[in-house]
């Protein structure tokens, strides 16, 4: 059974046998994780806005979560940039409306998490363009 949502997991380009069992793991299966929202800010990568008065600070993301879960998502973000349209397309147009690399691919990382919880929790494996193909 475990095995069998892993490799499901696993269907998403980008993410790798060892990414999904460090998500899981450290998420315990997601078993106390009740919403995407929920899991983003337990990794730490959920945006923070410091402001006081006149005076706005940049937005930067919170690294208050687990670290592992983010050193796991790194590298597979931008493999998934790589061989994913759908990612590269998303990366792309962050990258040109920011200006920075980092931002577009937390950004990407933030996105593989949720998906990774979405294929966990409803069982399935990943369809590049689902959308698009539904509707057609």
């Amino acid at each position: 059974m475990l095995k069998i949502k892993v490799d499901k997991v696993t269907t998403i380009p980008g993410v790798g046998f060892i990414t999904a069992i460090v998500v899981i793991a450290e998420t315990h299966g997601f078993a106390l994780i009740t919403s995407i929202k929920l899991l983003v800010s337990y990794a730490g990568l959920d945006i923070m806005i410091r402001e006081s008065g006149k005076w706005k600070g940049k937005p930067k993301i919170t690294k208050k979560g687990n670290v592992q879960i983010r050193k796991a998502l790194y590298f597979p973000s931008y493999t998934s940039i790589k061989y994913s349209e759908t990612s590269a397309r998303f990366y792309e147009r962050l990258f040109r409306k920011k200006g920075k690399s980092m931002i577009a691919a937390t950004a990407v990382q933030r996105k593989l998490l949720g998906l990774i919880y979405t294929l966990w929790k409803n069982d399935t494996i990943f369809v590049e363009n689902y959308q698009h193909n539904k509707a057609t």
